[in-house]
């Protein structure tokens, strides 16, 4: 299927875009000219049938854009006029002058038009009609239906028609007419309009005979541009023309003189309303009456359009619109004036003070009575909102119906002078052109009608020449004239506009006489004497007329600096069509600075600066040019912006072209699809994302999202990744890397994984990773996935580096801080700050959860902390804001409380340092956190303090800007209110804070407390009445209906008071409660007083409790009531206070006395008496717990079987029965599942620890812990105490609550007396701490402990360990001292043996083997002697590992795991015998195993190589392998991430009689960690040199193959950089002289970096270079390439130089193709300088491996790669040398030599 349009692509603007086969897009490139405008934006969709082209099929449009332009028009109009009146109906009139104006009021797009149509009576007849815009339709039957097209419709029926002057014709044919003529000029194929334009045709017409232009009667004109500009646009570039019916009109908008049409495709469900200038409210019929009606006065039978006009207005619908067509027709008869008027009154009123319809009754009038006439058209002029042209009409026809003929002249000339304003619009320009005409025939006129000479002229007078001249070009005396003007300059020097004026005059003297020569003489002068427009203007045609193009267009170029908008654009464009380049270059820029440029002028200038280099310029032009291009071209320059910005350093300008680039749309899967994203993701991951505005950084992770290519982006940085992954990875690009993959994850929304991969950046030692860290965790702990996101920090904390630990701790602490892990979060923070106290994070933690604490040992500790944080650049603004907050409310704390909880004037204001401190940390947190109100208003409590009212103000009125509620704007206006002093001020700040809240409650209260203040009883119960009304809470209710009681007349209104009070006892208040039982008892009424005391006494505070529960003893017991007086006593008695003492004896009294028999013998008289009710229940309970305090328990059990008949459930019977039957022996199981333990039972501890065991059989743990602890709380007893302690804190640490374990031993310790108890719970105590993780306060507790028993082991053992824990040396070598010095035996041995072990992993060797012969010597323990055996190893001590072994093997103990190792050991010492060391060894029967052993046990050896023969074939022997085999192995041990020492000598010794070029490898490894060694000794002997003379590679051939090889990706670029090389592209230095007496490790480098210049790594330093030599490569060996820059021309020259050289293979167009398109595609993504880093690395890495290689050893290569900073090292012990060996770089070249040497 062809898919080829016909045209060349090349010159066809359309951009195609294959969407599948048999599917195309077209778009437009560039935007396409019309007469009138210009085609913006099309795209059209094509498809074929299956063996069709697709340049014969309509497509469909999706979208376009046609702007029209009015300059544009109006030339058209002015050029085209005859040919667009030949296109209306014969019978309508012809207007033969014509000028449109675009217009806009409220939104609705207007035409503004205005005609003139002659007449036979010379003067003719204007008309303006002023038509809305709207999408119309072309089939006009019925309502429209939503998804029919529409194309730009005039609506007549609402269009403001205006005659001035009595019309021959129906004025509404006149605005036809006029509509009529624009709709055609508005359109290209006019002559395409083959049918009348005036009905809807009904038959259906095929596309290409659709008329263009069409008409509904006198109701609507339309014009279908987009089917105009279709048939203009895609025919010319080979395209059958679209369907217009697929799109719609979907927007029409005016805008400097521009009118904007967008339409849109009907398959994006474009909708309209039904009708949008109300045509859906009539049907169908209507409408065809009122289109016959139309049609039969537009073919002029009047009579039968009146008599259809008539019918027509009987529906009411239409009567309006009928009605002012019969006013119109009727309007040209004279004698129907009456009838007019008659009609127009019956108008709505809007409709008939239209000034139109004023228009045509003042017409009729004016044939008789002209001077009344012209009166009311001169107010119509007065009149305000009267446009310009609307006023220059009416002054027109003024002037011509005037029987004044002077007063005919001064309105002309009003009108003219009206008319000729700067900057005037094609209709201005019409009417003052006719003003002109007129007032020169009215003066022609006067002259004639005078019949005289005109005045006399003094020619003696100054400027009488000039005024003669121009007296005889009016009258047509051309050559008079000319002589007085050359006289007028030769008189004297003229003024400036004079001599213009006389220049002009003369040109235009000259070109009538056609003396053309002399014209551009005095046109010359002209514009010398500052003519401007008017002689360029003249110059501009003379010019034209000549053919003289370079001319011509310096003098439109010089025309248009005279002229503005439009008129100048016009003129610059067709000066660049004529001007050379350097005036080409400004007229660019001219174009460009009035925005008027096009791709065209913005290509041009954006040439020039980049060949002036203008970087900023061509930046700014860019992203012009993405702002209005479209399409790809948008697209490029948006890539090209951005790359510019990058380099610049610009992030903002970055983030916006990186936009506007992913908003264009490019084809999945097409090249560079994702360079774009790849781009923007960098960005989003750069460290100077800071600069770029919040809002454009969420649109661009908005426009990834929805760009839908991250995952390909996250592919190629995995990819990259594990590209980089070898041991020379740079780490610059590693972060680089992880921070943009980590992007890519988190914009898909893969939280987990995007926080993985910042916390590995975090844990490499990027600083700037926390902050996303953090961001990242947030999320996934507010989705529920706090368990994930511990492990996930934990996991990458467990491998991290310690000096890089801090950022991870501090995000582990977060999460722990937010689950609620207060403690262990302060743990992880504290040891953060360990690591690094520089982190701001840490800072900003730490003192918001001590802050949170509200411990006072904290608080200066906390405030250090949050001041840090709040002076932080790391942390977010917000954060910063909120640890600035914090520290304020430290620094203002009073008493402990916040400072905004105590009142507004502070008594005691803080020093004046803090003062300022705290108003400056307020500031920023008010600065920082925006629209919060919390740092305001400690501003104004700060500055109130400070007794500073005046500088509260400010912000006070920042805290109601801020405010975002009516009831925060409300509370600000209080707030303010509080700090002036006018009452008037505070009156009405308190009532406006009102009005924005009317239920403020502070504002209300203030109100009341005033009306109170001034004795207005009735206004302060009237506020109060309001605040009760709106107080959210009971309380507070409450608390104001008390103060209204206290308010109420106590005389007249003591009802209503007690009312009040009532209710507010019941919403809680105990103060109206105590006077409420006041009132009552006052008024007589004891019970009721007795009841309210007592309820009182339960809302007071327990002090007040007692006297008031006493108080209402006293009332119930005046009316008698005893029972209630007793239970009033008997509460006041549980108290414990004060009150407690006399309720008790009171109820003594009551009860018969203090003495308990006789109190016993009272109650139990009382019992008899009265065995049943409430009485009885009290006097039960009052026996019960009197024979329990007296331990009758016989009697307590009778007693509470009793109470349990009379209240079966009663917790006291309950719980004494219990006692009863565990006083007894028997169980009270049965009891237990209802039993509430009452607080009043003497026993109650007992029964509550019986309970509590009766839990915990039944194994419900918690429970039973909540009993056991209720039972402590409850004992008296301290032995009681203890045990119950004791159990309590077992059953915590069961239940893995080991902090509150540690808490309950705390808390008894001081009861404690018995040394060795408060020992053990000591010891306990650290214990639980520790097993809960807090090591910082197990360590404390240790500490302690051993203040008082200095050699505790136990303690000491424990501090020991949690020391090493938390990293604490000094501390753990203090306790060893101290065990080792106090213990003895295996004890002792067993410290010393720790004691070593730290000594050896602090690098005191000698400490530690000393330390494992003093363990060795003193212990018999098997466990312990396999661990010195291990110690011996590790320090390759031969006597430890034989004394160990020995002592093991006479104690029969099995050696276990470390059986391999210690054969391996004792092989190595001559005096251990080998059948023992190999019994050792064949008990390892992993092969794997037994080589790690053999290689960790030679690592401290420093015996002569030859000896390590002893080990060697032992091994093997067990192994049955040979030589090869067991080299091998060791092989893949020696360089496996870092350098096993231990491998290395034995691979040393197993290469000793090969000739393999290996041995020289490892003995250069040996040689370099002992520089005296026997290795360095071997290499620098003369006997070696039959092996160690030449270079290590004069020995043999290696492979190819062997070298370090290229990934895939990397493979051609290497390719192509080698054959560059071979080309001689690259520096060749020539070798010194002096090379010779150089140093082996100078030459090394030296040579490192001639192979890597031979190689082509110079050609990867720079990008933009080796892109220019890639498109240089391209022009040179593949064909239709040619280059564009200077640097590629240079490139292209020299390679054409050099590849032409005899003896170099010629690259053909296949290699060139196969090796530059890969290539080049590598370098045109985000990702060229990571692939060239990679290169770079490679060659790097293979030309330091030959360079290496070349000399005899590789010593002077390992030298070589020791950077310079650790060179010190190289002087120091074996230790630090070994560590040097371990860096990346080496370990890599070894791996590299060891695969290239085998």
């Amino acid at each position: 299927m062809s898919v080829e349009p016909s045209s060349s692509p090349s010159s066809s603007p359309l951009r195609e875009q294959l969407l599948s086969p048999g599917r195309l897009r077209l778009s437009l490139g560039a935007a396409e000219l019309l007469d009138c405008g210009r085609l913006c934006e099309l795209t059209v969709d094509l498809e074929a049938r299956p063996g069709e082209s697709l340049t014969h099929r309509r497509g469909r449009v999706r979208s376009a854009v046609i702007e029209v332009s009015e300059s544009a028009l109006s030339r058209v109009i002015a050029t085209q006029l005859p040919s667009i009146l030949a296109q209306l109906p014969a019978q309508l009139p012809k207007p033969d002058r014509l000028a449109v104006r675009f217009e806009s009021v409220d939104d609705q797009p207007l035409f503004l038009i205005i005609g003139h149509f002659a007449s036979s009576s010379g003067l003719g007849l204007w008309c303006s009609l002023r038509v809305p815009l709207g999408p119309g339709r072309q089939d006009f039957r019925g309502p429209r239906r939503s998804s029919e097209p529409l194309a730009l419709g005039m609506n007549l029926l609402d269009g403001d028609l205006r005659v001035y002057g009595s019309s021959p014709v129906a004025p509404p044919l006149l605005g036809l007419s006029l509509a009529l003529a624009v709709g055609s000029a508005l359109l290209t194929f006019r002559h395409a309009s083959t049918e009348s334009p005036i009905l809807p045709s009904t038959e259906s017409v095929p596309g290409l005979g659709m008329r263009l232009l069409f008409a509904h009667g006198l109701r609507e004109v339309g014009a279908d541009l987009l089917w105009d500009a279709l048939l203009q646009v895609l025919p010319r570039h080979g395209y059958r023309a679209a369907d217009p019916q697929t799109a719609a009109l979907a927007l029409l908008e005016v805008h400097d003189g521009t009118l904007r049409l967008v339409y849109e495709g009907l398959a994006m469900s474009v909708e309209f309303d039904d009708d949008p200038r109300g045509r859906s409210t009539v049907d169908g019929g209507q409408i065809e009456s009122l289109l016959l009606a139309d049609r039969l006065l537009i073919e002029g039978d009047i009579a039968a359009a009146l008599a259809a006009y008539h019918v027509v207005g009987q529906v009411d619908s239409m009567a309006a619109a009928a009605q002012l067509r019969r006013a119109q027709i009727l309007s040209m008869v004279p004698s129907r004036r009456q009838q007019v008027q008659t009609l127009v009154s019956s108008l709505p009123s809007a409709m008939a003070s239209s000034v139109g319809l004023r228009l045509l009754v003042l017409a009729q009038r004016a044939k008789q009575h002209r001077a009344e006439a012209v009166t009311e058209l001169l107010q119509l002029v007065r009149e305000p909102g009267s446009s310009l042209e609307d006023r220059l009409l009416l002054l027109v026809w003024a002037a011509e119906l005037s029987d004044d003929e002077a007063q005919s002249v001064s309105l002309a000339s009003e009108a003219h002078d009206l008319g000729s304003v700067p900057d005037a619009g094609p209709t201005l320009t019409l009417l003052a052109d006719a003003a002109l005409t007129l007032l020169q025939s009215l003066s022609a006129k006067l002259l004639s009608d005078a019949s005289l000479d005109p005045p006399p002229v003094d020619r003696g007078e100054p400027g009488s020449s000039l005024s003669l001249g121009d007296r005889s070009f009016v009258a047509g005396e051309l050559s008079e004239a000319g002589k007085h003007y050359r006289r007028a300059l030769q008189d004297g020097p003229l003024r400036g506009a004079d001599l213009a004026h006389v220049r002009l005059r003369l040109a235009e003297l000259a070109h009538h006489d056609g003396d053309y020569a002399g014209e551009e003489r005095e046109l010359g002068h002209a514009v010398e004497a500052g003519a401007g427009s008017a002689a360029w203007s003249a110059l501009a045609a003379l010019f034209q007329s000549f053919g003289d193009t370079s001319r011509l267009g310096v003098a439109l170029y010089a025309w248009s600096m005279h002229e503005v908008d439009d008129a100048r654009v016009d003129l610059l464009r067709r000066a660049s069509q004529y001007v050379g380049p350097s005036l080409l270059s400004a007229i660019d820029e001219a174009l460009l600075a009035v925005g008027a440029d096009d791709e065209a002028v913005r290509e041009r200038v954006l040439r020039r600066r980049k060949q002036s280099d203008d970087r900023q310029g061509v930046l700014s032009l860019l992203i012009r040019d993405m702002n209005q291009s479209a399409g790809t071209r948008r697209r490029a320059s948006a890539r090209l912006a951005s790359e510019i910005a990058q380099r610049s350093g610009d992030a903002a300008t970055e983030a916006e072209a990186l936009l506007v680039a992913l908003s264009v749309a490019v084809p999945t899967g097409s090249a560079g699809a994702d360079d774009d994203s790849t781009r923007a993701v960098g960005l989003l991951a750069s460290a100077n994302l800071g600069s770029v505005p919040h809002q454009t950084v969420q649109l661009l992770r908005s426009r990834l999202k929805e760009r839908g290519s991250l995952r390909a982006v996250l592919r190629r940085l995995d990819q990259r990744l594990a590209l980089l992954s070898s041991a020379m990875a740079d780490p610059a690009t590693l972060l680089l890397l992880l921070r943009q993959s980590a992007v890519c994850l988190s914009l898909l929304d893969e939280t987990a994984a995007a926080a993985a991969r910042w916390l590995r950046a975090a844990a490499l030692g990027d600083r700037t990773a926390l902050a996303e860290t953090r961001r990242l965790l947030a999320v996934l702990l507010s989705d529920g996935q706090a368990e994930q996101a511990r492990r996930l920090v934990e996991a990458e904390l467990s491998r991290c580096a310690s000096e890089h630990s801090a950022p991870l701790r501090v995000a582990l602490g977060e999460v722990l801080l937010r689950t609620g892990r207060a403690t262990e979060a302060l743990g992880q923070l504290e040891l953060a700050l360990l690591r690094d106290d520089t982190l701001a994070a840490t800072h900003a933690l730490l003192g918001q959860v001590l802050y949170r604490q509200e411990l006072p040992s904290e608080r200066e500790r906390a405030l250090q902390h949050l001041l840090t944080a709040s002076e932080s650049v790391e942390l977010a603004p917000s954060e910063v804001g909120e640890c600035a907050l914090l520290a304020a409310r430290l620094l203002l704390s009073v008493d402990g409380k916040d400072a905004s909880e105590v009142p507004l004037l502070l008594s005691a204001p803080p020093a004046q340092e803090v003062a300022r401190q705290v108003e400056r940390l307020l500031l920023q947190a008010s600065s920082l956190l925006e629209r919060d109100p919390r740092p305001l208003r400690l501003l104004i409590r700060h500055v109130v303090g400070q007794q500073q009212l005046e500088r509260a103000l400010p912000f006070a009125d920042q805290l109601f800007d801020v405010a975002t509620s009516a009831e925060d704007r409300a509370s600000a206006l209080w707030q303010k209110s509080q700090l002036v002093s006018d009452p008037s001020l505070v009156s009405k700040l308190l009532h406006e804070a009102l009005q924005h809240h009317p239920e403020h409650l502070p504002s209300l209260s203030s109100l009341r407390m005033r009306a109170e203040a001034d004795g207005d009883r009735a206004s302060a119960l009237l506020w109060l009445s309001r605040e009760i009304a709106s107080s959210p809470s009971d309380g507070e209710r409450a608390e104001l209906l008390f103060k209204q009681a206290e308010l109420l007349d106590p005389q007249h209104q003591a009802a209503l008071a007690v009312t009040t009070l009532r209710k507010a006892m019941q919403l809680g208040s105990g103060r109206a409660a105590q006077r409420l039982g006041d009132l009552l008892f006052a008024r007589g009424e004891l019970l009721q007083a007795a009841d309210v005391a007592g309820r009182a006494a339960q809302l007071l505070p327990r002090s007040a409790q007692g006297h008031q529960l006493l108080i209402a003893a006293e009332w119930a017991l005046r009316v008698g009531d005893e029972l209630r007086a007793r239970e009033y006593l008997r509460q006041a008695s549980a108290l414990g206070d004060e009150s407690a003492q006399e309720a008790e004896q009171r109820l003594i009294v009551l009860d018969g006395g203090d003495q308990p028999d006789s109190r016993r013998k009272t109650l139990e008289a009382r019992l008899s008496v009265s065995s049943s009710g409430l009485s009885s229940i009290e006097t039960l309970r009052q026996l019960l717990l009197l024979c329990a305090r007296q331990g009758d328990l016989p009697s307590v059990e009778r007693y509470a079987q009793a109470l349990l008949v009379q209240v079966p459930l009663s917790p006291l019977g309950l719980t004494a029965l219990a006692d009863c039957l565990i006083a007894e022996g028997r169980s009270p199981d049965a009891i237990f599942p209802q039993l509430q333990v009452s607080a009043d039972y003497p026993r109650r501890a007992t029964v509550l620890l019986a309970k509590a065991e009766w839990l915990l059989e039944k194994g419900e743990l918690p429970s039973a812990i909540r009993h056991f602890s209720d039972a402590l709380s409850s004992c008296e007893r301290s032995d009681e105490r203890i045990a119950l302690t004791e159990r309590l804190s077992l059953l915590l640490a069961q239940q893995g609550d080991h902090a509150a374990a540690a808490t309950v031993l705390g808390q008894s310790l001081l009861l404690m007396t018995d040394p060795a108890i408060r020992l053990d719970w000591q010891l306990r105590m650290a214990q639980h701490y520790e097993r809960a993780g807090l090591l910082i306060p197990s360590s404390e507790r240790l500490r302690e402990l051993l203040a008082e028993h200095p050699s505790e082991p136990t303690a000491l053992s424990r501090l020991w360990a949690v020391s090493i824990a938390l990293g604490d040396v000094k501390e753990a070598r203090h306790c060893l001292d101290a065990l080792v010095s106090h213990s003895s035996g295996t004890e002792r041995a067993r410290w010393l043996c720790r004691r070593a072990e730290l000594h050896e992993s602090q690098g005191a060797l000698s400490d530690a083997l000393s330390d494992g012969e003093a363990a060795l010597s003193a212990t018999r323990d098997p466990e312990l002697l396999r661990e010195l055996l291990l110690l011996g190893v590790q320090l390759s001590d031969g006597g430890l590992i034989r004394q160990a072994t020995a002592t093991l093997q006479t104690l029969r103990a099995p050696l276990l795991s470390a059986s391999a190792l210690a054969g391996c050991g004792l092989l190595l010492h001559a005096a251990c015998p080998t059948e023992q060391a190999e019994r050792l060894l064949t008990s390892t029967d992993e092969p794997r195993q037994l080589v790690a052993a053999l290689s960790q046990s030679v690592t401290g050896y420093h015996g002569p190589l030859a000896d390590l023969d002893r080990v060697l074939d032992p091994v093997r022997r067990v192994l049955h392998w040979d030589a090869a085999q067991l080299r091998s192995s060791l092989s893949e041990r020696a360089f496996a991430g870092t350098v096993d020492l231990g491998a290395v000598m034995l691979l040393s010794r197993l290469t000793e009689s090969s000739e393999t070029p290996l041995r020289e490898l490892y003995l250069s490894v040996l040689a370099f960690v002992e520089p005296s060694g026997e290795a360095a000794q071997r290499l620098d002997s003369p006997r070696g040199e039959s092996l160690s003379g030449g270079s290590l590679l004069s020995r043999f051939s290696p492979s190819e193959a062997r070298l370090p090889q290229p990934s895939d990706e990397l493979r051609p670029l290497t390719t192509l950089l080698g054959y560059f090389a071979r080309l001689g592209l690259t520096a060749q230095p020539s070798v010194s002289s002096e090379e010779a007496g150089q140093g082996p490790v100078a030459r090394v480098l030296q040579r490192q970096s001639l192979l890597f210049q031979r190689a082509g790594g110079e050609l990867v330093s720079d990008v933009v270079s080796l892109r220019a030599l890639l498109r240089a490569a391209r022009a040179l060996w593949l064909p239709g390439h040619e280059p564009d820059s200077d640097a590629e021309r240079a490139w292209l020259r020299l390679l054409q130089t050099r590849a032409l050289q005899p003896g170099l293979p010629p690259m053909t167009t296949e290699q060139a193709q196969l090796l530059l398109d890969p290539v080049g595609h590598a370098l045109a993504t985000p990702d060229a300088e990571l692939v060239l880093a990679s290169a770079r690395e490679l060659l790097s890495r293979r030309a330091m491996l030959v360079a290496a290689l070349e000399q005899p050893d590789l010593r002077p290569a390992l030298l070589a790669l020791v950077p310079s900073d650790a060179h010190a090292c190289l002087l120091t012990e074996r230790r630090a040398r070994l560590k040097l060996l371990q860096r990346t770089s080496i370990v890599t070249l070894l791996v590299d030599a060891q695969q290239l040497l085998s």
